[in-house]
């Protein structure tokens, strides 16, 4: 996309799910990176982009952190100390996916998993750990 003179990438995905795919979701980072191409624009691959924006269900959980740890500390309103936890965030400070890409303040409870119709967190049997699997993300080009 070409918006007043600047490239603008607009991606959504929506990576593997469950906890332990986690190196699955860097592997389709990676993998998405390397096969959009984009013939006749300016910009031929996605960090070619001026701008990019990068949203979907990423699906990057809490661990390792137990359950019990987790829910305390949402009920205490300690999302920063969570987000320690986050396979998103561990990636990120490691090099691994996501590189130079930037994402809001996360002050909210997290929006995964809760039982179907309701704002209480997973009681099945699985009782997964709550995590922030919907993102946006941006990165903007040195110089853009």
């Amino acid at each position: 996309l070409d918006l007043y003179g600047s490239s603008v990438c607009i991606s959504n995905a929506h990576m593997a799910a469950h906890l332990e795919q986690n190196e699955i979701r860097i592997q389709e980072y990676y993998a998405i990176m390397e096969s959009q191409r984009f013939p006749g624009c300016k910009a031929g691959t996605i960090l070619e982009h001026d701008y990019i924006f990068w949203i979907g269900d990423l699906n990057f959980r809490l661990d390792p952190i137990e359950y019990d740890l987790v829910m305390s500390s949402i009920a205490e309103g300690r999302f920063q100390k969570l987000l320690e936890f986050d396979q998103l965030k561990e990636a990120q400070r490691e090099g691994l996916a996501f590189p130079g890409f930037s994402e809001g303040d996360i002050t909210f409870q997290p929006t995964y998993k809760f039982d179907k119709g309701t704002n209480v967190y997973d009681t099945s049997e699985k009782q997964r750990k709550p995590g922030w699997c919907d993102r946006i993300l941006w990165r903007a080009r040195p110089g853009a």
